[in-house]
This record gives structure tokens, C-alpha cells and sequence, in this order.
């Protein structure tokens, strides 16, 4: 029966970018975050850049008031991994992109400039306690310019690509909602003729107690296989439902598409030469430099000569903008009475 149905296999493995050469100059090899690796760059790359490593614990910690009593306001956010802040930046990327932006300088410069601002981030306290100049968040950016420039750690489990889904395309969603429709119609088929608490066993095997997915391909054609296997042991079900070959073998057909185009969308969410991909990365990493240089703006007001120095460390364009003045994106950001950096 499952011969006849045609059931397809599990999705095709990624492929995997090939092993980096010797590191980059200003940009040395971190652990990075993909879809099946942890970020260990949270604190590793200070010791790559030749420079002491910071305890962020203790410097996110509030200091105690003067009077001895512990202060009030509430210590920054931070993330909880590396990962996280990695998923974060590329969220971040995903939504610029969505929202119809462009990316503002060449890629180039950014990935020139990320080894000097990494270094003068390590080598001021002051900028710790930013939760977007973090070491997790220092981590992410690293792994995003290690992508974009095709420098991929060698560590085991780490080689992978970083994994930037497209965003679903007709053909696909209009492949999803056939087979959610196809699903529930045969499933509420076989639900009317196996009522009762006698008949709780089978329902469990056809799935009719699962909820139906409407926007992930994958978990709909995995339900398609349940009902598949199901319908192929206990036919007298499918008798009663009055559920016939063709049928099952259009839903069969249905689910190898959906597999199909699942198996194409992951392939372009690890390959070099996905545009979407690519625009991802450059958007986040560019996001990342438009915080480190609004943090300078707040974070360094006491300090106006390292502050400058650290703004010119960032690659700006050459062209102004209306009435000859430069205004950055991030000159529409504020500061929370608790300290925090809002956009």
C-alpha cells in the first residue's frame, strides 16, 4: 500500500557550505549560531582580539547608591544566549527587509569596519551594559559577517550555514491550504464513523486529534503521512468513510509536493547565492552598526573624544542629505528613564 501511495521520504539534507581558510584580519573566527548550532561567541572573541575579557555579569549588575542602599532601577535586558541574540539580529534584518528598506552602504564596508568596532566595544566598559552591544549580541553580528564574507567556523557542528528561510511564495502557500483542505475533509470522514470511546484508539491513529497547521507545509504532509499509514492498516475504516483509492492517492500526490517545495525553500535558506539571504544579512548587520552608533551618542557623553573617535570607526556615506547636513537613521532614538536605548 505505502508503494502504491507513493509516501515520500524525509526532506533532503541542507548542504553545507564549505570549511573557511585562515581567519580574516579585524574578524577572527566565533562560534556561531545556525540551524543546528550553538553560538559560543558571547564571550570568545574578546580573547581573539587580544584583548582581557570582561565579566558582562558583573558589569550588568547595578552598582549599590552611595548611601550603601542597592540602587532601584532595574538592570538592563540582556539576552539569554548568544542564539537568541542572533535570532534577534536576523529578525531584525528579516522585518528591515519586509518592510520594504534597502540596505544603505555596500556589505564591504561593513565587514572592514566590524573588526575595529568590536574591538573598541571590548575596550570600553561603558558600552557593556548596552543590550544591543552586549557579547551575545557582539557574538551574533560576528557570525553574520563571518556568512556574508564566507568565512564559516570550523568547529564541529558549527560548519553549517546559517539558516534565513524565504518567505513562502504562492505556489507554496496555495500547495498548503489544498492539502490542509484535502486533510480535514478526509479526517472529518473518518471521524463519523469511529465515535465513541471504543473507537478512541483509532481516531489517535488517524491523527483526528491532532489540530491541522495552516501555515507550515512540513507539519501538514507529516499529517498526511499519519492519515496515509493509518488508511493502509485498517482499510475497513476507509470502506465505512467511503473514502476511495484515488482519492487517497491525490492526497498522496499532494504531499510530495509539499514536501518538494519544502525540501526547494530550505535549499535556498542556506544558499550563498539566495538574494533574500543575502539582503537579510546585510540588513542586519547594517542595524547592528546603527545601534553601536546611537549607543556612542548616549553612552559616551562624558567621554567626547573617545566617542568620536568610535563614530569614525563606523563607514557612513559620502552623500548628504537634504540641506547638506548628515542625518543617520538612528537619530530618531531615545532614552527610557531606566537608561534603555529605544528606536
Amino acid at each position: 500500500m505505502a508503494n502504491l501511495l507513493g509516501i515520500s521520504g524525509a526532506a533532503q539534507a541542507k548542504a553545507a557550505l564549505p570549511l573557511p581558510t585562515a581567519a580574516q584580519a579585524g574578524r577572527p573566527r566565533e562560534r556561531g549560531a545556525g540551524r543546528g548550532g550553538t553560538a559560543g561567541a558571547a564571550v570568545g572573541f574578546w580573547a581573539a582580539l587580544g584583548l582581557p575579557r570582561t565579566d558582562f555579569a558583573a558589569a550588568a549588575t547595578p552598582a549599590a547608591n552611595p548611601g550603601g542602599s542597592p540602587s532601584t532601577e532595574p538592570p538592563p535586558r540582556r539576552f539569554a544566549s548568544a542564539q537568541a541574540a542572533l535570532e534577534a539580529l536576523l529578525q531584525r534584518g528579516r522585518t528591515l527587509g519586509e518592510a520594504g528598506m534597502v540596505a544603505r552602504l555596500p556589505v564591504q564596508g561593513y565587514l572592514e569596519a566590524l573588526g575595529a568596532v568590536l574591538s573598541f566595544i571590548a575596550s570600553h566598559p561603558v558600552l557593556h551594559t548596552e543590550v544591543n552591544l552586549s557579547a551575545e549580541m557582539c557574538g551574533a553580528v560576528l557570525r553574520v559577517a563571518q556568512e556574508l564574507s564566507g568565512s564559516v567556523p570550523k568547529a564541529p557542528g558549527l560548519a553549517e550555514p546559517l539558516f534565513v528561510p524565504p518567505p513562502l511564495t504562492v505556489q507554496h502557500e496555495e500547495a498548503i491550504r489544498t492539502g490542509v483542505l484535502l486533510l480535514a475533509a478526509y479526517r472529518q470522514a473518518v471521524r463519523q464513523v469511529l465515535r465513541g470511546p471504543k473507537a478512541a484508539a483509532l481516531r489517535t491513529e488517524f491523527g483526528l486529534e491532532n489540530e491541522t497547521p495552516t501555515r507550515d507545509g512540513e507539519q501538514v504532509a507529516a499529517g498526511i503521512v499519519r492519515f496515509l499509514h493509518a488508511a493502509e492498516r485498517y482499510p475497513e475504516v476507509l470502506g465505512e468513510a467511503r473514502l476511495t483509492g484515488p482519492q487517497l492517492l491525490g492526497l498522496a500526490a499532494q504531499e510530495r509536493v509539499l514536501r518538494a517545495l519544502s525540501a526547494r525553500r530550505q535549499s535556498e535558506a542556506t544558499a550563498a547565492g539566495s538574494g533574500y539571504r543575502t539582503q537579510v544579512l546585510h540588513l542586519a548587520l547594517e542595524s547592528f552598526f546603527d545601534r553601536y552608533s546611537a549607543a556612542l551618542l548616549v553612552r559616551m557623553l562624558s567621554q567626547p573624544e573617545e566617542q568620536l573617535r568610535g563614530l569614525a570607526l563606523a563607514p557612513r556615506s559620502a552623500v548628504p542629505r537634504s540641506g547638506g547636513f548628515y542625518l543617520p537613521d538612528y537619530a530618531a532614538c531615545r532614552v527610557t528613564d531606566s537608561g534603555r536605548l529605544v528606536f
